[in-house]
């Protein structure tokens, strides 16, 4: 039994045909999302008009409800051409924009966290990780010092000196709540003789 390779030629028109119709879907999901805000804008005001306009679109409420998220949301409407297709994560890039300020979701867009290659369970990962603090204790010189540093999915640094064997042991158990959700957590810049965290 033998394999047969097809011409770049022949995987270059089914390339094609698929970027064509991927393309199409993108422009049609932003022409939805703009009528949507405009319905919005225009109907939003009136609690009853908006609820017979739900229940008129050709969906369930949930989806709805989803797609008016997405079209009220100022950050992914500006940056819809740089966001993923899937309504799904712009749901969530929408939810988290709503809580947080345009700079911060920039940022987020800047580092790469939120990119049309990055899957739903990633930039949901970024967004959950997305803290900025940094934390440092004095060092005792009666106690060896622990020192631990963290760059988490490229928006945290975490310093930890000084941590109490109890302490340690909480900082262990954090690290690995966040791994478990999906962040990424990387030692960075320890000292040779620190005690690692997770």
């Amino acid at each position: 039994m033998g394999f047969k390779i097809h011409s770049d030629k022949k995987i270059d028109n089914h390339v094609a045909t698929a970027n064509k119709n991927i393309a199409t879907i993108k422009n049609g999901s932003h022409s939805l999302f703009v009528s949507v805000r405009k319905a919005h804008a225009e109907l939003g005001c009136c609690e009853k008009s908006m609820e017979r306009y739900k229940a008129k679109v050709n969906c369930d409420r949930s989806t709805v409800n989803k797609i008016i998220k997405i079209a009220t949301s100022e950050f992914v409407m500006a940056n819809l051409d740089g966001l993923p297709n899937a309504w799904s994560t712009l749901y969530e890039i929408a939810k988290y924009a709503q809580r947080r300020n345009i700079g911060e979701m920039t940022a987020l867009m800047g580092s790469g966290a939120l990119s049309p290659s990055k899957t739903k369970k990633e930039i949901v990962a970024s967004l959950r990780c997305k803290v900025n603090a940094i934390t440092t204790a004095p060092i005792s010189a009666t106690r060896t010092a622990v020192t631990s540093t963290y760059a988490v999915g490229a928006s945290v640094v975490i310093q930890m000196t000084g941590l109490s064997d109890e302490n340690l042991a909480r900082a262990n158990q954090l690290v690995k709540e966040l791994k478990d959700i999906g962040c990424a957590v990387e030692a960075i810049d320890a000292p040779k003789n620190a005690r690692q965290v997770a």
